[in-house]
């Protein structure tokens, strides 16, 4: 019961302290005073970066009549990219695009047969192919930006040219490391995943995993015979790490703002 009437009467008291101090109350407090008192998130910009990106290829292929077939790695995929964020409509930042240059490898390997050791196939001899390859790629990318963690998630396509070839087994010497006629050497394809970042403002790590599927072939359809087609497209998933630098502010208020408040605070605002 004492606790009781002890809580009634402190509550009583700061009841009448708070109104004979005559303060305002919080809801009637603009955003000046609020400014100053209130921690707040800075909010997220259009911003760019550059980066640079190093990973490795687990190779594959569509093949076309289907045959086992082995997925290899390959290291050595480099890339040098560009990304932009903006925010769609001038309202939602979730959005921007990535685009650049990148050098990797495809390829396809056939399986063997269990018992005799032997591989399933052969193309000309070759039971494993492998070309080197020149990309552009460009990506559309939506992401969701914490405090320090990104989540991407890019979609787009590229196109690339063969720059080297390689091929194992019981090849001709003129086609071991060389391309023929019935070679294409010009490529494209589509292009998708995820990735995270985490940023150290002005400096950003991404680790990133993309799917990629050719929509040419490694060779003309009709290599073998004009009555009988074989397809064969690259595919693969390539697993990468990235370290880029902002070229502009990612949060907070940027040399832009800053100049467009300090003309308004010369010349007042130019609606008025």
């Amino acid at each position: 019961m004492k606790k009781t009437i002890l809580f009634i009467f402190l509550f009583i008291q700061t009841v009448c302290l708070a109104q004979e101090s005559g303060s305002k109350d919080a809801l009637s407090f603009d955003d000046a005073y609020l400014d100053t008192v209130v921690l707040q998130k800075p909010k997220l910009n259009d911003y760019s970066m550059i980066g640079v990106n190093y990973g490795v290829n687990f190779c594959g292929a569509y093949l076309n009549p289907e045959f086992p077939q082995k997925w290899f790695l390959t290291p050595g995929y480099y890339s040098v990219m560009f990304s932009h964020y903006e925010k769609l409509f001038d309202y939602l930042p979730y959005f921007g695009f990535t685009v650049g240059l990148a050098y990797g490898k495809q390829g396809y390997e056939f399986d063997t047969d269990k018992e005799t050791g032997v591989p399933v196939r052969s193309i000309r001899g070759a039971y494993k192919c492998v070309t080197d390859i020149v990309e552009l790629p460009f990506l559309i990318e939506g992401h969701f930006d914490a405090d320090r963690i990104r989540i991407m998630m890019n979609a787009g396509m590229y196109g690339g040219y063969r720059t080297k070839m390689q091929r194992w087994g019981n090849v001709d010497d003129a086609l071991a490391n060389n391309f023929d006629a019935t070679d294409i050497r010009w490529d494209y394809g589509i292009m998708a995943g995820a990735g995270l970042g985490y940023a150290l403002d002005p400096v950003e790590f991404h680790v990133r995993a993309l799917f990629r599927m050719s929509w040419d072939y490694f060779m003309k359809p009709d290599y073998l015979s004009s009555e009988k087609f074989y397809f064969t497209s690259p595919m693969g998933v390539v697993v990468q790490f990235g370290i880029y630098y902002q070229l502009t502010k990612r949060r907070g208020r940027t040399s832009r703002d800053l100049r467009r408040a300090a003309k308004q605070y010369v010349y007042g605002n130019e609606d008025n």
